[in-house]
């Protein structure tokens, strides 16, 4: 479809006729000679007179045809693309651009957020003014510019020329589902969506069209540059996770390398108690390497530590913070639906070997909840969570425990309960196929009237982090437990731990990696009608060994990023009676929701990276690091061809990301074709000077 920027002079396409009526006011008069001296000539004059003829009529089309494309070209026609032809009355807009933090990525003085800025206003520039439009902002929680789509140009242009990069990932999803339920509130005929971003593949390559419509058309502008280089940290790990006053702790900084060359850098750890430490380390293109400190404190204090790289074109991932907090008690969270206060039952045995009571010194805050009260600010505020117990478990928190261990959390269940064997199996559904549960349940077996009427334990996994207080032998003799019901259990899978066994050869205790968090299922209870386990010295130190095993275990720590929430577990008495709960951050002020029961403080938006503190009154009760997400350091792109393959929607249309691609005028206004027609016209007269030179020269011989 071919469309016209000034229709008006159309008229001037009569000029064509110019060169027809000097054709036929020019013709040359015909008269008959008959002279006998020249007859012999007239038979050469024939065949040469058809030649002649011919020669005029291509002078006559020559300057027809120039007269034409000249016009033409003046009218200043365009090869329209299928979206530019959409661009109706009846159209609807909306543009699509990526705010994330990999967009501030500078390159030649320019960052990439800046170019598909630009490439966003041009496009905007190119509709007409009745076209419905909006524009939103993409970031880890997307926004749109307007309410729904309007045609107020100048508002979203502006809104174009003030967007920043944020500090957080982009939400692909989000945006595209928001722009097609706008889409679908207008009731045009014609629907497009621009996307304008770099298609990182960390943000992108999990994106899905299933939402967007046959009908709406889908252009792809990439921003990014050929080749951009960084190198990043992408996390800090503790180890142990909760350290202890006195004990080495090992501060591992990760650093990669999103380059195509082989880069050595520094990697500086800087302490809020004034110490610094540098460390070499080399990188390999689009590899990893750890740069690793060790410190060690004599106070119970939080600690505030900074790594760094020098500065590069996205200074955003050239830091990363992590709080040391050596005064920090582990918060043990049991889920159960027993009393813990009454006795006896699993449960009061439970608590009361963790935190014997008020007065007493255990290093463990224990919180217990029923399995329907369980919220996700709990549950990822603490450092363990114990299930005894626990027959009225929803369906939905076997997923939300699932996501807590591969999170890097740790988990221990004891196999307890008429339910436990149903329950296992609504485990096993929810974690990932590649780290299936360590074992399956196939019956309770009671032994009270079998045999000797128990089994004890009669292997053990000494050299395990979580049992290795019990290789002294004058350690607590675990052997003298008696066990009078225990889950009868499959083969332990072999990517598995086992850490204990009875004497008939069935797994006590069971240890495996979910994720980057810990499982362990204990199939054993301290109920009285289970056991004998409450009675025995070995119970405590059994106990807190798992705890302490695994609160040490090189797991990764909840990380905080900016877009999402923050979180923290404080003593309850820490908070103070009636105490105002206050977050100050790099922006100020943010609003903050605490439970003084539980300790509980979340912080729902944390929007940038940087330290956030929470003060309870006129202390300080807890810091917080949050930094931008490691995905953003990665700037390997994907491209939505792939995708779009991948999920079998017809091709849409892109700019700017190969050589194949149309150029962005092209994609949103189509091809002008002013200079073709310009460049035929002079053609023509080229042609037509050519012509009648020749026609001259004919005529003189």
């Amino acid at each position: 479809m071919v469309s016209l920027l000034h229709p008006g002079l159309l008229p001037w396409l009569l000029a064509a006729s110019v060169p027809i009526v000097i054709h036929l006011l020019t013709r040359r008069t015909r008269r008959r000679l008959d002279l006998p001296t020249v007859k012999f000539l007239q038979k050469a004059m024939a065949q040469q007179s058809d030649i002649f003829r011919w020669r005029h009529l291509l002078l006559m089309l020559l300057r027809t045809l120039a007269i034409l494309a000249l016009v033409a070209a003046f009218t200043k026609p365009t090869l329209n693309s299928p979206l530019a032809a959409q661009t109706n009355d009846r159209s609807s807009v909306v543009l699509i651009l990526d705010t994330s933090a990999s967009m501030g990525y500078v390159d030649g003085g320019a960052s990439t957020l800046s170019r598909a800025k630009s490439d966003a206003i041009k496009v905007l520039s190119s509709l007409r003014d009745s076209v419905k439009v909006n524009v939103i902002l993409c970031d880890a929680h997307p926004q749109s510019v307007a309410s729904e789509l309007t045609t107020d140009f100048p508002a979203l242009e502006r809104s174009l020329r003030d967007a920043k990069p944020s500090q957080e990932r982009a939400n692909p999803n989000a945006a595209i589902n928001m722009a097609v339920e706008q889409l679908g509130k207008s009731g045009a005929k014609s629907k497009q969506i621009y996307v304008f971003s770099d298609f990182q593949r960390g943000n992108w390559a999990d994106v899905k069209f299933e939402s967007v419509p046959a009908d709406t058309k889908m252009a792809f502008v990439g921003a990014a540059s050929d080749h951009r280089a960084n190198v990043g940290i992408t996390s800090i790990r503790l180890s142990p996770t909760a350290p202890r006053i006195g004990e080495p702790v090992a501060v591992e900084c990760e650093v990669f390398n999103s380059g195509d060359s082989l880069r050595t850098l520094p990697v500086n750890l800087s302490v809020s108690t004034g110490e610094r430490q540098t460390q070499n380390v080399s990188l390999a293109p689009f590899s990893s390497a750890t740069a690793s400190f060790t410190l060690q404190f004599d106070s119970p204090k939080q600690i505030e530590c900074v790594a760094s790289i020098p500065a590069d074109n996205l200074p955003l991932d050239d830091l990363r913070r992590v709080v040391i907090d050596l005064k920090k008690t582990a918060v043990v969270l049991v889920i159960t639906d027993e009393d813990p206060k009454k006795a006896p039952n699993s449960t009061f045995f439970l608590t009361h070997a963790l935190h014997p009571g008020a007065a007493a010194q255990s290093g463990v805050q224990i919180i217990t909840v029923k399995p329907a009260a369980l919220n996700n600010p709990t549950l990822h505020a603490a450092d363990a969570v114990i299930v005894c117990n626990a027959p009225q478990m929803p369906d939905v928190q076997f997923q939300a425990l699932s996501r807590y261990a591969s999170g890097g959390g740790n988990l221990i269940w004891f196999l307890y309960g008429d339910k436990i064997a149903d329950q296992m199996t609504k485990l096993g559904r929810q974690l990932p196929a590649t780290e299936p549960m360590p074992l399956q349940i196939d019956h309770v077996a009671d032994l009270s009237g079998n045999g000797k009427g128990y089994v004890t334990l009669a292997e053990a996994h000494y050299e395990s982090p979580l049992l290795k207080a019990f290789k002294d032998p004058a350690a607590a003799d675990l052997s003298k437990i008696q066990f009078r019901k225990i889950c009868v259990t499959g083969e332990v899978d072999p990517r598995a731990e086992t850490l204990l066994k009875f004497d008939d050869g069935t797994c006590a205790v069971a240890h495996t990696i979910e994720g980057s968090g810990n499982l362990l299922l204990v199939n054993m209870s301290p109920d009285p009608t289970w056991s004998d386990l409450a009675r025995q010295p070995a119970f405590l130190p059994l106990l807190h060994e798992f705890l302490k095993g695994l609160l040490s275990h090189n797991t990764a720590a909840a990380e905080f990023v900016a877009g999402g929430s923050a979180s923290s577990t404080v003593a309850a008495n820490s908070l103070g009676q009636g105490a105002k709960i206050s977050c100050s951050g790099p922006m100020g002020l943010l609003p903050v929701s605490s439970d003084p029961v539980t300790g509980s403080i979340v912080v729902d938006n944390v929007p940038q990276s940087g330290f956030y503190h929470i003060d309870a009154g006129q202390n300080q009760v807890a810091s917080l690091a949050v930094n931008i997400h490691s995905d953003e350091s990665d700037l390997r792109t994907i491209d939505p061809r792939e995708l779009e393959t991948q999920q079998r929607r017809e091709s849409s249309y892109f700019a700017g990301m190969g050589k194949a691609d149309s150029d962005l005028d092209s994609l949103s206004k189509g091809r002008p074709l002013w200079q073709y027609l310009l460049a035929f016209a002079l053609l023509c007269l080229f042609g037509e000077q050519a012509v009648s030179r020749v026609t001259a020269k004919g005529r003189k011989k």
